[in-house]
């Protein structure tokens, strides 16, 4: 058997050789312009859509973007009597309050609390004697746990008393010589973590009767005082 070899015949002539090309160069020219024109015909489609046929929709868009909503409670009138001695005014009153923060811990309240107290004054005299010796235990646990006979652990570790039977014993043992070693910004930054930590998502009142000057301070830290 023979093998016969075949090969594609090429042009030798010149003029051959330049309508081939000339042939395939219109071809993408006409692939490139059918993605021209199949862009031009998708980009006036969403034009179309999104001026003519949603254009109720995005007018409803702007109008909410340029309109703040801004609600004011009316003032009632003054109260006075016969003789016109005010009995009921009008007084503004700013609190501040505490709304958790996503990912806010342990830490981070403390930290706030501290800073809180650093910027704005409190009134630790409205703290409970419970409250009081809670602080204690906190800043000085060591001396709290003393405060806790050997037999007494010993009763502990036998599952005799449990963890809320020693807490009970450390608050019937404290003393006011232990609450003096506690310092006044102590207890204000313990009251202030108390008033952020109690009943977590909930919004809590932790100042009241602010002033503008406050809520200016407030304002200018509210980077770091987040919440």
């Amino acid at each position: 058997m023979s093998k016969k070899n075949t090969k594609k015949q090429l042009p030798d002539n010149e003029t051959e050789r330049n309508k081939l090309l000339m042939s395939a160069m219109r071809y993408r020219l006409l692939f490139l312009g059918a993605i021209v024109l199949a862009s031009m015909v998708l980009i006036t489609g969403r034009l179309y859509q999104v001026q003519i046929i949603n254009q109720s929709v995005y007018r409803d868009k702007l109008s909410r973007y340029n309109v703040a909503t801004i609600n004011e409670l009316p003032l009632r009138g003054e109260i006075i009597d016969r003789n016109g001695l005010v009995l009921s005014t009008n007084e503004e009153l700013m609190d501040f309050i505490y709304i958790p923060p996503v990912g806010e811990t342990v830490r981070s309240k403390w930290a706030k609390a501290q800073q809180f107290v650093e910027l704005f004054e409190v009134d630790h005299s409205v703290m409970t004697s419970r409250d009081r010796k809670d602080a204690f235990i906190h800043y000085f646990s060591d001396l709290a746990k003393d405060l806790v006979t050997d037999e007494e652990y010993q009763q502990y570790r036998a599952n005799e008393l449990s963890d809320t039977d020693l807490y009970n014993l450390q608050l019937d043992r404290i003393n006011d010589g232990h609450l003096a070693r506690v310092r006044d910004q102590q207890y204000q930054v313990y009251m202030i973590y108390q008033k952020m930590h109690i009943v977590p998502g909930l919004i809590k009142d932790i100042k009241s009767d602010v002033t503008a000057t406050e809520a200016a301070i407030l304002i200018e830290n509210s980077t770091s005082l987040t919440g």
